[in-house]
């Protein structure tokens, strides 16, 4: 798990970052974690792994941005 502090003026945000193994096995920590930041005044954000190809569906993505232009 990686978590990332970043505060923008006023506003405060914690960034946590889970592979596919920890969104199975954190689920607890992260839920306190987040509750303490919460009363920390952070907004938190949780980005979790994807199951699917990384490469196949940037391409995808990739070739329906160059088709729309």
């Amino acid at each position: 798990m990686k978590i990332d502090y970043r505060e923008f003026g006023k506003k405060k945000i914690a960034s946590i970052w889970l592979t596919n193994e920890e969104q199975q096995t954190e689920t607890a920590r992260v839920n306190v974690l987040t509750e303490r930041l919460s009363q920390e005044g952070y907004i938190t954000v949780i980005y979790r792994s994807g199951s699917k190809d990384l490469e196949t569906y940037t391409k995808g993505l990739l070739r329906q941005n160059l088709s729309a232009t």
